[in-house]
């Protein structure tokens, strides 16, 4: 069981990161820095989350479960926290890219240059970085109940091989969904896996389901009318 719920954590935390990283290259800049400062920034935030889960202690299981319980209605309203403060902070008024024409360089802007990196930490603090702060504190308090009792004592890096697992399968669908589609996948499997895990975090089905109609009515929503995809590109 635990084995099972780490897997199927770390792979939703990936395609969402994925997705991300995908839809700031799309909202921000394809500048080759950014892939390794959103990694970075994720890395922090996890650590932040798991820094946290060290003040959790006799209340861990109810910690547990109300943040399972929280993952599957994040995603898609954060993921649009995302969009629009990328497009909201973006500066388009100087040049975006350099380029050469008859031996003249322009340079990229450095109006556009600082608000990129202002777009980027805002939406880390307010978008995407609740998640994985929350991803830090979940896999932390796992780790934690499964050392106590002995559980993983003889399993290692389940997280990282699932996790690698995770970008690949990310990089495949990334062939044929779009960043707001790995989004809803991934929500999708944090219901799998909030059911999982229900009775092991002693939530009642009455949260778990509450949980599960309001995340798929998320998700029913924007498959039918596309308010996410409106929103990505406007025009």
């Amino acid at each position: 069981m635990y084995l099972a719920i780490l897997s199927l954590l770390a792979v939703s935390f990936m395609l969402f990161q994925i997705a991300v990283l995908r839809e700031l290259r799309f909202q921000l800049s394809t500048v080759f820095t950014l892939t390794p400062l959103l990694f970075s920034g994720v890395l922090i935030f996890i650590g932040l989350g798991s820094l946290a889960a060290g003040r959790v202690r006799a209340s861990s299981h109810r910690v547990l479960a109300w943040s399972s319980a929280l993952l599957p209605l994040l995603l898609l309203p954060l993921f649009a926290v995302v969009i629009a403060l990328s497009q909201g902070l973006i500066d388009h008024s100087s040049e975006v890219f350099a380029y050469q024409v008859g031996g003249r360089a322009a340079t990229v802007g450095d109006a556009y240059i600082r608000s990129i990196l202002v777009a980027f930490v805002a939406v880390g603090l307010l978008g995407y970085g609740v998640v994985f702060f929350l991803q830090g504190l979940i896999f932390a308090l796992y780790f934690r109940e499964s050392r106590e009792s002995g559980v993983l004592s003889n399993v290692y890096a389940v997280d990282l091989a699932s996790s690698g697992f995770g970008a690949l399968l990310g990089g495949a669908l990334c062939f044929v969904l779009t960043p707001i589609q790995l989004v809803m996948v991934s929500s999708a499997l944090l219901l799998v896996n909030l059911w999982l895990s229900r009775r092991y975090l002693r939530m009642g089905i009455g949260l778990a389901g509450a949980v599960t109609v309001v995340a798929l009515g998320l998700v029913a929503v924007e498959a039918t009318t596309g308010s996410l995809e409106r929103l990505e590109a406007p025009r």
